[in-house]
C-alpha cells in the first residue's frame, strides 16, 4: 500500500521489519485437539476456524488454486497469532483467501490426532478381521486369566503373484467372510451419517416443553408454576422480568461461579450456575461482561433488531406474530456443525424499560406457535433467555440468563460443556460486534 503511494523504499523495508508478530501463549486454536476444541468451544472445530471457512465459502469459491498457491508468509504470521490470541476472531478484511486458507490447512495438519484420509473401502478391509474376528482357528485365551478379552488370532497370510490374484487362501469360507464383512462394513461406513444421527421426527417425539414441565423462569427457591399466577402470557413474562430484578437487587447470591469455564468462555465473560430442584435436569446458567463506550439502548436495539449481526450461526429470522408493542413471536434458524441437524427456535419475547434507571431487560421462552412452522431439522427449547442492560460509568453491562435444551444431548453434556458454552458465546460475539469508535467522537 506505501510503495503504491510513492513512500520510498527504505522506509517501506523499515516498517515491515518493525511489523512484530503477536505473542502467542498456549496452544487456543493451533495444535488443540478436536476434544479440547469440544470441551472449551462446544465444537470440534475453534470459531475462528469456523469464520475462516465460512470466509472462504464466501469469497475464495472460484478462486484458482486456493489451497494450492502459497500465501504471504508475514501476514499469515500475523493473523495466526491474532487468531491464537482469540479464538473468536472473525476479522479477515485486508488478507487474501490464500492467507486464510494457508491457516486452515496449518490448522488441520497441526492436529495431535491426525485424521484419515482413506476412503471406506480401505478402512472396511483394514478394520473388518478385527472388528468381526475372523479367523478360522478357535479363540486362544491369554496368559492373564483376570483379563476378560480373548485374543483375536490374524488371519493367515496370503501370497500373491504377479497378476495380482491369491496363490492360496485357507477355505472357501474364510473368503466368504472376508468379502462379505468387508462389504458390510464398507456400506456402514458410507452411510454413517444415517445409522448413528438420531432423525430429526424421532426427537420431536420428546416432550421437554418449559410451559410443561415448569415454572416461569427457574431461579433460586423457585417452586410450583402457580405461585408465578401463569393466567396470560403477560402476566408470565411480567413474571420473569420481576425475578430477574429481584435476583440482580440479591446481586445473583447463591450462584456458583465456574472459574473454568469463565476462563474457556472468553476474557471479560463471567460464567456461573446455580441448580434448581424442579425436576428440569438442566442448570440456570448466567454470563457478565462489559460493553465499553455503548449505552444500554444501543446494546437492545442490537439484540432486538439486529441478531443477524452479533450471531454467526444465524441463518434466517423473522417475526411470526405481535401481541403488543413490547412482545412478540420471534422465530429463527441457527446452523450447526454435521452431522448434527440445524435448529429451529420460536420465542414468545417481550421488553421492559426501567425509566428511573435506565436499564432494559428482555424475557424470551419457548412457545408453540400455529403460525409458525419448522423451518430446519429439530426445534430447540428455551426455559429460559434473557438479558438484563443496566448502564455502567464506561458502558453497559450486560447479563445474560441461559437455560437450553437442544434436542439430542444428555443433561451431563448440557451442565457441563454446551450450557456454559452458549451463554459465554452469545456474549462474546455480542461483545464483539462493537466498535468502540463507532460511539465515541474523533477530535477534529
Amino acid at each position: 500500500m506505501l510503495e503504491l503511494y510513492g513512500c520510498p523504499v527504505n522506509i517501506v523495508r523499515c516498517l515491515r521489519r518493525r511489523q512484530k508478530q503477536p505473542e502467542i501463549k498456549g496452544k487456543n486454536v493451533f495444535g488443540s485437539s478436536l476434544s479440547e476444541n469440544v470441551r472449551r468451544y462446544g465444537n470440534p472445530l475453534p470459531p475462528t476456524i469456523l469464520c475462516a471457512l465460512q470466509h472462504l465459502h464466501d469469497n475464495g469459491l472460484e478462486t484458482v488454486g486456493i489451497f494450492r498457491r502459497a500465501a504471504g508468509k508475514s501476514r499469515v504470521g500475523v493473523l495466526r497469532g491474532l487468531m491464537e490470541m482469540n479464538p473468536e476472531y472473525c476479522d479477515f478484511e485486508g488478507y487474501s483467501v490464500y492467507d486464510v486458507a494457508d491457516l486452515v490447512k496449518q490448522f488441520f495438519r497441526e492436529l495431535p490426532e491426525p485424521l484419515l484420509t482413506m476412503d471406506a473401502k480401505n478402512l472396511s478391509l483394514c478394520f473388518s478381521p478385527s472388528l468381526f474376528s475372523l479367523s478360522s482357528s478357535p479363540l486362544r485365551p491369554l496368559a492373564n486369566p483376570g483379563n476378560p478379552f480373548p485374543r483375536i488370532p490374524s488371519l493367515k497370510r496370503h501370497t500373491i503373484n504377479n497378476s495380482g490374484s491369491p496363490l492360496s487362501l485357507s477355505s472357501t469360507k474364510e473368503v466368504t467372510e472376508t468379502v462379505t464383512s468387508s462389504g458390510c462394513l464398507q456400506l456402514m461406513i458410507t452411510h454413517r451419517r444415517e445409522i448413528f444421527q438420531v432423525a430429526a421426527d424421532q426427537l420431536q417425539v420428546v416432550k421437554f416443553s418449559y410451559l410443561e414441565l415448569s415454572g416461569p423462569v427457574p431461579y433460586h427457591n423457585l417452586t410450583a408454576s402457580d405461585q408465578y399466577g401463569m393466567g396470560t402470557s403477560q402476566s408470565f413474562l411480567d413474571s420473569c422480568i420481576t425475578t430477574i430484578l429481584k435476583e440482580s437487587r440479591r446481586r445473583f447470591k447463591d450462584w456458583v461461579r465456574s472459574e473454568e469455564v469463565r476462563k474457556e468462555g472468553g476474557e471479560g465473560v463471567e460464567v456461573s450456575h446455580v441448580s434448581v430442584g424442579d425436576g428440569v435436569p438442566l442448570w440456570v446458567w448466567r454470563g457478565t461482561t462489559d460493553i465499553p463506550a455503548a449505552s444500554p439502548k444501543t446494546v437492545f436495539e442490537r439484540i432486538w433488531y439486529q441478531r443477524h449481526v452479533w450471531d454467526k450461526t444465524m441463518v434466517s429470522s423473522w417475526k411470526v406474530a405481535t401481541l403488543d408493542p413490547q412482545t412478540e413471536v420471534f422465530q429463527y434458524v441457527t446452523r450447526a456443525t454435521p452431522p448434527l441437524c440445524d435448529r429451529d427456535h420460536c420465542l414468545m419475547r417481550s421488553w421492559h424499560r426501567d425509566v428511573p434507571t435506565g436499564r432494559y431487560m428482555i424475557v424470551a421462552t419457548s412457545v408453540s406457535h400455529p403460525q409458525a412452522e419448522l423451518r430446519a431439522g429439530i426445534r430447540a427449547v428455551h426455559l429460559a433467555s434473557h438479558f438484563l442492560l443496566q448502564p455502567c460509568p464506561h458502558g453497559t453491562t450486560v447479563t445474560a440468563i441461559s437455560r437450553e435444551d437442544w434436542r439430542g444431548h444428555s443433561s451431563e453434556y448440557y451442565n457441563r460443556s454446551l450450557g456454559p458454552y452458549l451463554v459465554s458465546s452469545t456474549l462474546s460475539m455480542l461483545r464483539n460486534s462493537f466498535r468502540e469508535l463507532d460511539f465515541l467522537e474523533t477530535p477534529v
